[in-house]
């Protein structure tokens, strides 16, 4: 929000010589102005106060007035409204008997910055003054005013340099005032002022140029090109310097780059022997430019160089001037521009051993880009080969000459196309030896797919595999080309394919998840004549009881259905129910044992038994088998809990055990992590070794006192 320069000054201000000194009556109140307060007939009010530092004055009766930031006469108004409550028609009146020190604020391109006492007669130049003056980097054209939530600006040029002071301004306390850095610029070439250099608001090109005294050098004006972000515009200085029309000319903007040329010169970059700056003479085309500087690179791609004319890029073909010798062919150069010959690059990406740019000889072909980007991977779909050219795919089939030799197909390359080389696959899973990918180019056909992976398992179906390819699905019978080798039965792949060989129904049963077998494996394998039911699967594989699996959760998987099946119930409390019949294809899946495990040590060993939902001790015991005569059936232990809640109880299995109906015995039933301590008969040696065994499940000492030892 901007004020008026007139208000500001005030309405008289235009026509003083100086800049007028503020009245005291129009200063705002801050903390710690004391004031004298005069209320006739109330010589309790009447006295001294001080601004506090939150603004306000304490006065009798009517307790807090704010006053901070008022003018005398709107404190003295604000007084006068707060008595005329408990006093009818106050007359008052109101002085500023002492000022509290009051400040303005210095920042940007001075001499000194931070803070400078007010007073009265501050103005703009003053303070200016004092702070050491305008840097030579301060825009003296867009000094900034701030004044609360508003904001001038003063252009002191005037006044600093020529002493024109009806342009001052008056200052107020808690003024800010910022002197911001000249915009910069930079300008390119070998002239005067070549660099960093600031110009003025609203300096033209022309004018910086001027100051700088680059126009005494005699530059190249006809094509001065001022660089704006990504956008270019080439000036003809040299018209407003000889006919003074500024039409033409270009206000500064910051960052803009100047790029000046000397007179009578071209440059030459990229793949030739010598790049740089070349005089015009003996240089008017483009095959003399570039044979003065040692001629091209053998990388040189000549048929794709580049003019930079009056800011326009134009691509043109110079090698049958620089190759066949055709002079009607070269381009005539002018002062200023750019000629660039760039490198034979290519960029080869995809399945190739070294992807990236590779610089080749002018000119080369596809097969020279493959071989140097170090050929072709075995996964390389040759066949689908793409060249990229300004933005304009090309598919190429590169499989004829990358594997064969050079032929005309093979397509000549231009600098910076893009060559792309896709993988090719197949692959094959289901019933066979090893399931993989396997590179295009190495099997082409079913025969050659199957031969690399090895022998088809003796469950394969040959008469229902699938060939998947895209959206669709193809089922064969490949039995006469596995059995005979029969070539009418082969047929030809294309990248992408995969072929599935399936199992032959009605032959085998699985057994899988939470299962301990004697090769330590999770899943296994069974004729379906060998497990006709769940009962004999279950027999026929060691470790799917103890296997720390829910085994009361087991399922049965059936072509997409699920069938629940109880082994605990069907095992330990004779659930024949849970027993059904399998059919061929069907897997027995144990679960992840959810309910944690309890722990038994002593007789019999060490186990560890899956916990469930009302598991008890004697179904524990009934699991582990233990002959009675090698237990002490009244010694059997139940530790339960840690720390400070740890419970031992002892049951008397024995009793539990016999047909003896005690009311008072209770099987007690198991909880998560409880552990079961079987005293042997025989030995204390024993329970010595209970003991370490206890310590390596992160049971203390204590958890077997000393009393439950025999010795």
């Amino acid at each position: 929000m901007g004020w008026a320069l007139g208000g500001l000054l005030g309405p008289a201000f235009g026509q003083a010589d100086k800049a007028p000194a503020l009245d005291p009556t129009q200063l705002r109140l801050i903390p710690g102005d004391q004031l004298a307060l005069r209320v006739i007939d109330e010589p309790d009010i009447t006295g001294s106060y001080t601004v506090r530092d939150d603004g306000n004055i304490l006065l009798p009766i009517v307790n807090e007035v704010k006053l901070v930031g008022l003018t005398l006469a709107e404190a003295t108004e604000v007084i006068r409204q707060a008595l005329s409550v408990p006093i009818i028609a106050p007359q008052i009146s109101l002085e500023l008997s002492s000022q509290a020190p009051r400040r303005i604020y210095m920042s940007g391109e001075v001499g000194a910055k931070g803070t400078q006492p007010w007073a009265p007669d501050m103005t703009l130049s003053k303070a200016l003054n004092l702070a050491g003056g305008i840097s030579p980097l301060g825009d003296m054209g867009n000094v900034k005013i701030k004044r609360g939530d508003q904001e001038l600006i003063v252009d002191v040029t005037g006044l600093l340099l020529k002493g024109a002071f009806e342009t001052d301004v008056p200052l107020l306390p808690e003024d800010h005032i910022l002197v911001p850095k000249r915009s910069r610029c930079f300008i390119l070439g070998p002239v005067p002022g070549a660099g960093e250099a600031y110009f003025e608001q609203d300096e033209t090109l022309y004018q910086l140029l001027s100051r700088l005294g680059v126009m005494s050098a005699r530059p190249e004006l006809r094509s001065v090109r001022l660089v704006r972000r990504e956008a270019e515009l080439v000036v003809n200085l040299e018209v407003i310097r000889r006919t003074g029309d500024t039409e033409t000319d270009v206000k500064l903007c910051p960052n803009d780059r100047i790029v000046i040329a000397e007179r009578g010169e071209v440059y030459l970059a990229g793949a030739v022997a010598s790049p740089g700056t070349i005089d015009i003479r003996g240089a008017e085309t483009a095959a003399k430019a570039i044979f003065s500087r040692g001629g091209f690179r053998p990388d040189a791609a000549l048929d794709r160089c580049i003019l930079v004319h009056d800011g326009e890029a134009t691509e043109m073909d110079l090698s049958p001037v620089l190759i066949d010798g055709r002079a009607e062919k070269d381009v005539p150069l002018a002062s200023g521009d750019l000629l660039i010959v760039p490198e034979n690059k290519i960029l080869v990406f995809g399945a190739v051993s070294k992807p990236g740019p590779v610089a080749l000889p002018w000119p080369s072909r596809l097969s020279d880009a493959l071989a140097m980007a170090g050929g072709p991977l075995p996964q390389s779909d040759l066949r689908h080969v793409t060249i990229i050219r300004n933005e304009q795919p090309n598919v190429v089939n590169a499989s004829a000459f990358v594997e064969g030799g050079a032929t005309p197909r093979d397509p000549q390359l231009k600098a910076y196309d893009i060559v792309l080389v896709p993988e090719a696959w197949v692959s094959i899973m289901g019933q066979v030896a090893q399931p993989r990918r396997v590179p295009y180019r190495e099997a082409q056909t079913l025969h050659q797919l199957l031969s690399s992976v090895g022998s088809l398992s003796e469950d394969a179906d040959l008469t229902a595999v699938y060939l998947i390819r895209g959206n669709e699905t193809r089922q064969m019978d490949i039995t006469a080309l596995v059995r005979e080798g029969d070539p009418k039965a082969d047929i030809e792949l294309e990248p992408g394919d995969r072929i599935v060989v399936p199992e032959g129904l009605g032959k085998r049963i699985y057994i899988t998840g939470q299962v301990s077998t004697t090769s330590g494996g999770q899943a296994v394998s069974l004729r379906y004549e060998e497990a006709p039911d769940v009962a004999r699967a279950i027999a026929s594989v060691s470790g799917v009881l103890t296997g720390g699996g829910d085994i009361t959760q087991a399922r049965v998987l059936r072509k997409g259905k699920v069938i629940p099946v109880d082994l605990h119930a069907m095992y330990y409390e004779n659930d024949l129910t849970q027993n059904i019949p399998l059919e061929p294809g069907d897997t027995i899946w144990i679960p992840a044992n959810e309910h944690g495990f309890v722990y038994v040590f002593g007789a019999g060993g060490t186990q560890r038994i899956a916990h469930f939902p009302g598991l008890r001790l004697t179904q524990v015991m009934a699991q582990l088998s233990i002959p009675v005569d090698d237990a002490s059936t009244d010694n059997i232990k139940l530790l339960r809990g840690t720390g400070d809640k740890r419970e031992i109880l002892t049951v008397p299995w024995g009793k539990l055990w016999s047909d003896t109906k005690d009311e008072n015995l209770r099987d007690p039933e198991l909880e998560r992590g409880d552990i079961i301590l079987i005293r042997e008969k025989s030995s204390t040696r024993h329970w010595r070794n209970v003991q370490e065994l206890a310590d390596k499940y992160f049971l203390f000492r204590s958890v077997l006192p000393s009393s439950w030892l025999p010795f």
